[in-house]
């Protein structure tokens, strides 16, 4: 098992990152709801990552409660995590605007977030597709 890296470290880690996704879709990605803090039930709602004895911790609150709290100690999961959940957003932003009549909206978010995937970090885009096929393997696409 490797160092697990302090907050601020994870912070740093994590930007990385983001200034790569940054770079690759030429946009300044905003963290408003990203909070490199512990957070609790009564925290503001938003993302919260922080590190502490149990490892890396990816938290969210909304409503005023805590409804996913996941803790892992590897480096390349949390940052996953983080980046799901920023890509995932834009790939839904994208397919709310290049929405096709007659189509599945799972097809464009799908394609976008494996593209961007693919351009960020293998690792994460083979993650990424494996979790799709997951999940058109229950649910096929419907057009």
């Amino acid at each position: 098992m490797s160092k697990i890296l302090s907050t601020d470290e994870l912070r740093r880690h994590i930007n990385n990152f983001i200034k790569r996704l940054n770079d690759i879709l030429n946009q300044n990605i905003k963290l408003s709801n990203i909070f490199f803090k512990e957070g609790f039930d009564s925290s503001p709602e938003g993302t919260y990552i922080f590190t502490n004895e149990r490892g890396y911790n990816f938290l969210y609150t909304e409503k005023g409660k805590i409804r996913k709290h996941e803790i892992t100690e590897e480096i390349s999961l949390i940052a996953y995590w983080v980046m799901e959940d920023i890509i995932f957003n834009i790939a839904l932003q994208y397919a709310t605007n290049n929405r096709e009549d007659g189509k599945d909206f799972r097809r464009k978010l799908f394609a976008r977030e494996k593209e961007i995937w693919k351009m960020l970090n293998q690792e994460g885009y083979n993650k990424k597709c494996l979790e799709i096929d997951n999940i058109l393997k229950k649910n096929p696409y419907r057009d």
